[in-house]
């Protein structure tokens, strides 16, 4: 099993102009002790694709479409309860966006 599968991730932005396809339909997996870089020119997509996997794509704008799925360990965390994220993260705040 992998730590991550990211199937058909997709995620918007909604602005004054319309709807922003940030992240269109991308999948890939992340082995247990692998370490992965994600490369790409400026406004890819890179930061908001990793934003994904820590649950904060809501705190920054953005919505990730229903057809998208990051599991870790074979869970969606796109599912997960208010608990859920917390034991995901961790129970202290350390970051806050606005």
């Amino acid at each position: 099993m992998h730590l991550f599968d990211i199937e058909n991730l997709s995620i918007d932005f909604a602005t004054r102009r319309g709807k922003v396809e940030a992240v269109r339909n991308i999948s890939f997996h992340i082995n247990e002790e692998e370490c992965v870089a994600v490369v790409g020119e400026s406004g890819c997509g890179k930061s908001v694709t990793a934003r994904s996997l820590i649950g904060l794509t809501e705190a920054t704008g953005g919505k990730c479409r229903e057809e998208s799925r990051v599991l870790y360990k074979g869970k969606n965390i796109l599912e997960y309860s208010d608990k859920e994220w917390m034991e995901y993260r961790g129970s202290k705040k350390i970051l806050s966006l606005p």
